[in-house]
């Protein structure tokens, strides 16, 4: 079963502002990365990969903001394993923190999860291609 540990998923307040500044940004349609690959950042811990969440607060509903969250997780953890069928090794610590914000001036709509996982593999790709020059 593919679950998450508590070790693999950036917290605090301290960390998701670490990643905020010194992260590069990577778009999607719907969704955002900031990749942040770093060898002695307090944030990473025994673990090579750390994933986080954002959900903007012009998501009004905190019901939604969370099923928002739900269908971002799943989707990464679906598609985390890209990287390893495609015989990458990561050598060297990385967080990837995942931002949702509805464009403005739209009603915000939560997206379907299809949209989010073909976001979510658009974004792994380009990840593989610009870290790891696949």
């Amino acid at each position: 079963m593919k679950t998450f540990g508590k070790d693999e998923i950036i917290r605090g307040r301290k960390n998701f502002r670490i990643v905020y500044e010194r992260g590069i940004e990577l778009r999607g349609k719907i969704l955002r990365c900031l990749v942040v690959r770093a060898d002695s950042h307090e944030i990473f811990s025994n673990k090579k990969v750390l994933f986080g969440i954002s959900v903007s607060r012009k998501v009004r509903l905190a019901v939604k903001r969370n099923h928002i969250k739900r269908l971002i997780r799943e989707s990464y953890r679906k598609n985390r394993d890209l990287m390893i069928a495609r015989g990458v090794e990561i050598t060297y610590p990385i967080a990837f923190l995942f931002i949702f914000s509805p464009m403005r001036g739209k009603v915000c709509v939560a997206p379907q999860f299809n949209e989010i996982d073909n976001d979510m593999k658009n974004i792994l790709n380009q990840i593989l291609h610009d870290t790891f020059n696949c």
